[in-house]
């Protein structure tokens, strides 16, 4: 822990100026949803619509396009027994503007850095199929806190319904979450569900199901 905030301390001195101007950027940004905003602030996760949000609807419809075109691909019928397979590629960003536009918009950012405290940048976007398989909980299936960061935004837009039958993304609050933190040594890497449950925690998890256009904003460096 010590190390990781050593290492924060030397990123912001060797880029200083930029920190400072980043930070500033986001006293001029207007966040209109005060809602989301307080349920990140709080729990470091929200539920919302893609009808709330700029485009949304029509990045909807083009997820599923982009989906119904690729699902019978050779290639993808290949990688099935893989946790989750991308079907997105660059071709559908060029030919769907209104993907980095639904991402790019000033609500959206403004939200995401009103929570940071600093103005985020895009790292990636995925379409991600996944179906529920016999590979067995392992790797990423397992519980974890995504290390990429010390704190990021994964933006999921549920394409399809999702139920608690097709493998849902699961969670456990933020406050579950530090108390996991403080009671498992080595919480940095892929948790059982053996030892949360020894440790009376797999009572709390919460199972993120919802329906077709259901938009979640997770931290997932914050929530376990």
């Amino acid at each position: 822990y010590l190390s990781r905030r050593l290492t924060k301390a030397v990123r912001i001195m060797l880029s200083l100026r930029e920190y400072c101007r980043r930070r500033l950027m986001v006293r001029q940004l207007n966040c209109t949803n005060e809602e989301n905003l307080q349920n990140l602030n709080r729990n470091s996760a929200t539920i919302s619509s893609c009808r709330a949000f700029y485009r949304g609807e029509e990045v909807l419809m083009a997820c599923k396009s982009i989906v119904g075109k690729r699902i019978d691909e050779p290639r993808v019928s290949r990688l099935y027994d893989q946790h989750v397979v991308n079907l997105l590629k660059v071709e559908d960003i060029r030919n769907n503007p209104c993907l980095l536009e639904f991402a790019t918009h000033k609500e959206l950012v403004a939200l995401i850095s009103r929570y940071f405290g600093t103005v985020p940048i895009l790292a990636d976007m995925q379409i991600w199929w996944a179906r529920p398989n016999d590979s067995g909980v392992i790797g990423a299936k397992q519980f974890h806190f995504d290390q990429e960061d010390y704190t990021t935004i994964r933006l999921f837009l549920y394409i399809n319904d999702v139920t608690s039958e097709s493998g849902p993304l699961t969670y456990f609050d933020r406050n579950v979450s530090e108390q996991i933190k403080a009671a498992v040594p080595n919480w940095y890497v892929r948790i059982s569900d053996k030892m949360l449950d020894d440790l009376s925690f797999m009572d709390q998890v919460n199972y993120l199901t919802g329906a077709s256009g259901m938009i979640a904003l997770v931290d997932p460096a914050r929530l376990c």
